[in-house]
């Protein structure tokens, strides 16, 4: 990911896309973090939906993961996507 963000050393503005970016201690690479975030229910319904996994493989996933609100206080920006997505693009749009 060095290699690749080096390469692009004269673009403006290149955005990342690092689920456990604070877990694996990536945050060096960004001069800025956003985060995106929804409810904890949500959390539960869309990794089982996605990764086809039982509410205890969720919750073992979320769990073993830095909480929402430690995440939170580490972000420069934060985007609410717990309603319609396009309210999610609205606050994206509003920060770029």
């Amino acid at each position: 990911m060095k290699n690749e963000l080096e390469k692009q050393n004269n673009t403006p503005t290149i955005g990342l896309v690092i689920p456990l970016l604070f877990e694996a201690n990536l945050g060096y690479l960004c001069s800025e973090i956003w985060l995106a975030f929804c409810t904890r229910n949500q959390q539960y319904d869309r990794l089982m939906s996605r990764d086809k996994l039982s509410y205890k493989q969720a919750n073992n996933r979320i769990n073993s993961q830095l909480s929402i609100e430690n995440k939170k206080k580490m972000a420069d920006n934060i985007i609410d996507n717990s309603d319609n997505i396009y309210l999610s693009y609205q606050q994206i749009d509003r920060l770029l």
